[in-house]
């Protein structure tokens, strides 16, 4: 072979040589600009992300309505404000711990079996419940428990103020049965449409009863009473 071939072919060696390290010094630019273009898109996926969760959780902290998620070994893994003040302890007592360690005896309840049924077959319900605590103090939640992913969502709203009225009310409706005097509701023109015991004795006795007028001069006392406080 001669001088001046050998020549040409190392030349043309270092060209192709040349070609192949500028390809890959190009393929390495476009592998860097990939990269960046990958970190900033992963960057502003998890600030999204971040962000998304951010409002989620505050969405959630904000509620009127108690909101806990309870893990399969029954461990606190989310607790709002709402529950926290529900529950009488702080976020820090409960998060982590599990609700046997919070409140003792939980277990033995009737609402910690419906929080087992929905927890071991996936389901929800609604339920209202008294909660009595450590301290023998009560309150009453109407509880509406979710299954999620990680065990058990409770939402709670605290119906205390409304049962203690209902409770009153049904005091107050027993009233009349159970007054020892005479109690008896008239329409406008003195008909008679409640008596309790005592009030049916005195009926009897002007011969009147139930769906019947009372004596002329107490109808006309009714009329006026009625005339002039009208309910």
């Amino acid at each position: 072979m001669s001088t001046k071939s050998l020549r040409q072919q190392l030349e043309e060696a270092r060209k192709t040589i040349t070609l192949l390290h500028e390809e890959l010094m190009e393929m390495n630019r476009g592998m860097t600009a990939l990269d960046l273009e990958l970190e900033k898109r992963i960057d502003e996926r998890t600030s999204a992300l971040s962000a998304s969760e951010a409002r989620y959780r505050n969405t959630l902290n904000s509620m009127l309505e108690g909101c806990q998620i309870i893990a399969y070994d029954w461990r606190y893994l989310y607790v709002n404000d709402a529950s926290a003040v529900h529950g009488k302890k702080s976020k820090e007592e409960l998060l982590g711990h599990t609700m046997m360690e919070c409140y003792p005896g939980i277990e033995k309840t009737d609402m910690f079996a419906v929080l087992k049924r929905c927890m071991e077959e996936q389901t929800s319900c609604s339920i209202e419940n008294e909660f009595i605590y450590p301290d023998n103090s009560q309150s009453w939640f109407e509880l509406g428990i979710y299954s999620v992913p990680e065990g058990i969502c409770i939402l709670s709203i605290d119906i205390t103020e409304r049962r203690l009225a209902e409770e009153e009310i049904r005091k107050l409706a027993k009233f009349p049965a159970e007054n020892p005097n005479p109690v008896m509701r008239v329409t406008p023109d003195g008909s008679v449409i409640y008596a309790n015991t005592p009030a049916m004795n005195l009926l009897k006795s002007w011969k009147s009863g139930i769906g019947q007028h009372l004596p002329e001069n107490l109808c006309e006392l009714c009329m006026n009473a009625l005339t002039q406080n009208p309910i």
